[in-house]
């Protein structure tokens, strides 16, 4: 009787371990399709930089298989020009633990470029990190188009200006001009008077008098 007993309990407990493994693959399907079906890469890297696990968006986005990124820097996917950005941050993350989150542009191995916006955390494992990123060429793209239509207005702006300055100056010479052209007809005024004085003084016959 306790033998049987006992035979249940183990076959209850059997049981209990084949739902309770069902459920942890269940979990385990679950968490893989939301960890390489998320729409952001994930990496984890260990202090430098190492990659030690990626999921898929990652590997899209790198444009290499998955394998293919273990154990590569993180760095060799960034562009040349933000490599100081990415590591001072990484370098704050490891230092101090808080999350850091920048900017950078990523290459794949077709040399394609990608404005990608990174959050760098501390993983529960000790000495190793997250770093998720995603997509923002569109946004980076639209900054920059944005940038450049605030270059234009202010390039339009300073034109402006300028023909405003000129159409002023051409105002003030132009009322100088109109100044002037009365100063002349004034002098021109006088002027005849005194050519109509000479013309009539040398009628006279009489050289004193044309004197004067």
């Amino acid at each position: 009787y306790e033998l049987r007993v006992h035979q249940i309990e183990l076959q209850m407990q059997n049981e209990e371990l084949i739902r309770t493994h069902g459920r942890l693959e269940d979990s385990q399907a679950k968490y893989f399709d939301l960890f390489d079906l998320a729409p952001v890469g994930y990496l984890t890297v260990n202090k430098q930089g190492i990659i030690s696990e990626a999921n898929l968006t990652a590997a899209v986005a790198l444009g290499l298989p998955r394998q293919a990124l273990l154990q590569q820097p993180f760095t060799k996917f960034i562009n040349p020009d933000d490599q100081d950005v990415h590591y001072l941050h990484f370098r704050k993350l490891i230092k101090s633990g808080v999350k850091q989150s920048y900017e950078v542009q990523l290459h794949d191995n077709t040399g394609k470029k990608t404005w990608v916006h990174v959050d760098a955390v501390e993983a529960r494992k000790g000495g190793m990190y997250r770093l998720a990123f995603s997509d923002i060429q569109a946004q980076k793209a639209a900054q920059i188009a944005l940038e450049e239509k605030h270059l234009e207005l202010q390039q339009t702006l300073h034109d402006l200006t300028a023909a405003q300055e000129a159409l002023i100056k051409q105002e003030r010479l132009a009322a100088i001009g109109n100044l002037a052209a009365g100063i002349a007809h004034d002098f021109n005024n006088i002027l005849a008077i005194v050519s109509l004085q000479i013309e009539m003084g040398m009628r006279e016959q009489d050289p004193d008098k044309f004197h004067e």
